[in-house]
This record gives structure tokens, C-alpha cells and sequence, in this order.
């Protein structure tokens, strides 16, 4: 009985291990035309246009898929779109603006090589359009490998502001 916790601890172990590899590998300082995760030339990079914003700009995201294969993702996140914007409050991040179209969430595809541009507005997607609040914020973007795949990667941008 012992053997097979050793081995299932070992296990869990490296799996932990291999998951926080991949999760830091897509996070790096942003190029000069943008802020962004650069990344590793093979992989998913979420690129934010400008270093900080004013409350009521659209906010401009690139999400390059640098994979060999091309991706799923869902739309219904930020902005009815397919990237999460998150706010940090009291040191953990919260999503900010969803979507309240009322209609089903969409597979989207990312072909292999593709840089898709999205738009954040403030107010798209919801009841009632509200500035973005002033604060710190990343923009997150959650992916699978196939339609069929059950597990999903996320990557993330840098941080920036708006005020």
C-alpha cells in the first residue's frame, strides 16, 4: 500500500511540476509596440497595446497563437469576447465586465500562426456602459487544443493601468 502512495505522490509531484513550468513560460516584459506576454517563439501570447489607459478607451489586445496547430476558445468572457479582463483588488485578481447578450458561448478557433485582435470597450456586452474603474489590470486568455481536449492552458499579459 505504501508503494503505490509514494508512487502516486511522485506523480502528482511531477505533474505539479510541469504545470508551473508551462504557466511561467508565457509571461515576459511587452515588446516596444505593445505590453505583453512575448513568451517563448513557440506558444500563445497575450499582447496589450498601450502601457495604461483612460477609463473610458476601448482597450486593444492581440492574442497571438505561435503554436504549430491551431486552438479553442470561448467567447462570452470581457466584452462578449474572447479574453478576460481582471482588476487586482486587496492583492487577487477579479474578472471585470462579462456579457450579457443572452445568446450560447461560441467555440472560437485561433489558427497556427494567427495574431487575433480584440477590442475591450467599456460597457460592451452589459446592461449599462460604465468606465473601466481606475486600477491595475492584466488581460487573461483560457484555451484548449482541440474542441475534444478537456484540459485548458491560460497565458496572460503583463500588467498595466488605467486611470
Amino acid at each position: 500500500m505504501s508503494g503505490w502512495i509514494r508512487r502516486g505522490a511522485l506523480c502528482a509531484l511531477v505533474i505539479a511540476s510541469s504545470l508551473l513550468s508551462l504557466a511561467a513560460c508565457g509571461q515576459q516584459a511587452g515588446k516596444d509596440h505593445g505590453v505583453g506576454s512575448t513568451g517563448p517563439t513557440q506558444g500563445v501570447v497575450v499582447e496589450v497595446g498601450a502601457p495604461s489607459y483612460a477609463p473610458t478607451d476601448t482597450i486593444k489586445v492581440t492574442v497571438r497563437n505561435q503554436l504549430g496547430a491551431s486552438i479553442i476558445a470561448t467567447d462570452h468572457q470581457t466584452s462578449c469576447t474572447i479574453v478576460q479582463l481582471q482588476m487586482q483588488v486587496n492583492g487577487a485578481w477579479q474578472n471585470e465586465g462579462g456579457c450579457a447578450l443572452g445568446i450560447a458561448t461560441r467555440q472560437v478557433t485561433l489558427a497556427a500562426g494567427s495574431n487575433t485582435p480584440v477590442s475591450l470597450s467599456p460597457g460592451a456586452g452589459q446592461m449599462k456602459a460604465n468606465p473601466w474603474p481606475a486600477g491595475s489590470y492584466r488581460v487573461v486568455f483560457t484555451y484548449r487544443a482541440s474542441a475534444a481536449a478537456t484540459a485548458s492552458d491560460t497565458t496572460m499579459s503583463a500588467p498595466f493601468t488605467i486611470g
